[in-house]
């Protein structure tokens, strides 16, 4: 099976979730009731979330790259399905089990890339990365939520540069031409930003351990 078949047979599978794979909210809810009440159809509702997320999560990556085949992507899609299902007892905060799974996907992902002697980057393009976390650290669809809403947790003066540095990935010379700033003072907010950014709670969730 192709990766892109493997693709349509996932959107059959997630066919029968109640609300999107990436509704995140609404996953981190079926975790919480199955939290509570442990009873087997919210336990199947979760393992169900799981397999779409995983599964999706390593297509994705695959279909970016030609040299890693379906039978690399049924391992990993098998080994974090696995890791998952039996650490659910030691989820440390069950209001975010979305970004624990996560970060089991991230980290099975950086070893598998790591046997192969290839580096494990989001954006191989991307220069300053130490400044970007919703880039050079964090991954996908949660990441991006997670900075749009630190973001506007942020000082308001500093919105449109973080935006524009940490969501469109822009250099310093182009928001300074959008905003009228200085390139001096971009990079002023910037680093500002980015400090602050670094310990909003719903970034800082992405980087809880998750099972080796």
């Amino acid at each position: 099976m192709t990766l892109k078949a493997t693709l349509r047979s996932f959107d059959e599978v997630a066919a029968h979730l109640p609300f999107h794979v990436d509704d995140i909210e609404s996953a981190n809810a079926a975790f919480l009731r199955w939290h509570h009440s442990r009873a087997a159809e919210d336990l199947r509702l979760v393992d169900l979330w799981v397999y779409c997320f995983v599964r999706h999560y390593f297509v994705v990556k695959f279909l970016r790259d030609s040299a890693y085949g379906p039978t690399d992507l049924d391992t990993l899609v098998t080994k974090a399905f696995s890791r998952t299902r039996d650490n659910l007892d030691k989820v440390s905060d069950p209001a975010r089990f979305a970004s624990w799974v996560s970060v089991i996907c991230r980290n099975i992902f950086i070893n598998f890339l790591r046997r192969h002697r290839e580096r494990f980057s989001l954006d191989p393009n991307r220069h300053d990365s130490e400044e970007n976390p919703s880039h050079a650290e964090y991954d996908g669809l949660l990441a991006r939520r997670a900075t749009e809403k630190a973001i506007q947790d942020l000082p308001p003066f500093l919105h449109e540069v973080a935006r524009l540095r940490f969501l469109e990935d822009y250099p310093y010379e182009v928001i300074s031409a959008q905003t009228g700033h200085s390139v001096p003072t971009v990079r002023a907010y910037a680093h500002r930003a980015v400090t602050e950014l670094r310990q909003a709670p719903a970034l800082r969730a992405l980087f809880q351990d998750a099972p080796p």
